[in-house]
């Protein structure tokens, strides 16, 4: 549940910020395997 909210503010700050796609994709991969290792 915290990972979706952080995804959607992640995606509320993206529409806000000139990144191209696929930073963005990066971003959100990293993000992921960020909480995902600390929470493992």
């Amino acid at each position: 549940m915290t990972i979706s909210v952080i995804v959607q503010t992640e995606l509320t700050n993206q529409e806000h910020r000139p990144v191209r796609k696929e930073n963005f994709t990066a971003e959100m991969w990293g993000m992921h395997l960020f909480y995902y290792s600390h929470l493992g």
